[in-house]
C-alpha cells in the first residue's frame, strides 16, 4: 500500500510537472506570437509613415511642377501680349507712313496739276 502511495505521489508530481511544462510552453509559444504579431504591426506602422511621407514628396513636386507651368504660361502671355502691342504699333506706324505718302502724292499731283 506504501508503495502504491509512492507511486501515486510520484506519477502526480510527474503529471503536475508535465502539465506546468506544457503550460510554460504554450505562454512561451503565445508571448513570441505575440512578439511577432507585434513587430508585424510595427513594419507596417514603418510602412505607412513611409508611404505617407511619399505621397507628401510627391504633392509637394506635382504642386511645383503645376506652379511651374502656370509661371511659363504667365510668362508666355506677357510675350504674346508684349508682341502684340508691337505689332499693332508697327501696324499703326504702317498706315500713317501710307497716309502720308498718299498725302504727299496728292500735294504732288496738286502741285503739278497747278503748274500746267
Amino acid at each position: 500500500e506504501r508503495l502504491a502511495l509512492e507511486e501515486a505521489a510520484k506519477c502526480r508530481a510527474q503529471l503536475q510537472e508535465a502539465t506546468l511544462r506544457a503550460e510554460r510552453e504554450a505562454r512561451e509559444r503565445e508571448q513570441r506570437a505575440r512578439a511577432r504579431e507585434q513587430a508585424a504591426l510595427e513594419r507596417l506602422r514603418a510602412r505607412e509613415l513611409e508611404l505617407e511621407k511619399r505621397g507628401v514628396e510627391w504633392r509637394a513636386e506635382a504642386q511645383r511642377l503645376v506652379e511651374e507651368g502656370q509661371g511659363r504660361q504667365r510668362t508666355r502671355g506677357r510675350q504674346l501680349e508684349l508682341e502684340e502691342q508691337r505689332s499693332h504699333l508697327m501696324m499703326q506706324a504702317v498706315e500713317q507712313r501710307e497716309r502720308g505718302l498718299r498725302d504727299h502724292e496728292e500735294r504732288s499731283k496738286e502741285q503739278e496739276a497747278a503748274l500746267r
